[in-house]
């Protein structure tokens, strides 16, 4: 765990990588940004996933093997949560900065949790093995089937 400079101030970060055979032999590594708001925008969602994008383009630089990806999770706590927000993390995202973005929004406020919960575009293979790492941090989205 560390902390690194965002545009919504100091954040605390966590990093972990993870190889599996099952996953055509790749090696994932995700990145981990946790964001407080008193309420989640869709800018704010936007600053924290290129920012930790960013991040983890500068500390893994550019891809050094074919089969492997950096996912990056910002997790935005908030208060409240803009509609435009949780509509931009409940959309299917798409790579940025090569590395692909799995934004999260928990709204202490009233308790919910949301993230994309269609089927991934990127990264299908290690899609239940990241969902069963953001449940386990911050709870099951809303409407999640998974």
């Amino acid at each position: 765990m560390t902390t690194a400079d965002f545009t919504a101030g100091t954040v605390p970060l966590g990093y972990r990588g993870e190889f599996k055979w099952r996953w055509a032999a790749t090696t994932l590594h995700m990145f981990v940004a946790v964001v407080e708001t008193p309420r989640a925008t869709a800018d704010v969602v936007r600053e924290a996933t290129v920012d930790l994008a960013a991040h983890a383009r500068q500390l893994k630089g550019g891809m050094k093997a074919l089969q492997s990806t950096r996912v990056v999770v910002p997790i935005v706590v908030a208060a409240s949560v803009d509609p435009e927000a949780r509509a931009l993390v409940e959309k299917v995202q798409y790579k940025e900065a090569g590395a692909a973005p799995f934004p999260v929004i928990d709204c202490v406020g009233t308790g919910q949790v949301h993230a994309c919960t269609d089927r991934l575009v990127w990264g299908a293979v290690f899609a239940s093995w990241l969902r069963a790492r953001v449940a386990a941090s911050v709870g099951t989205p809303q409407g999640a089937t998974w």
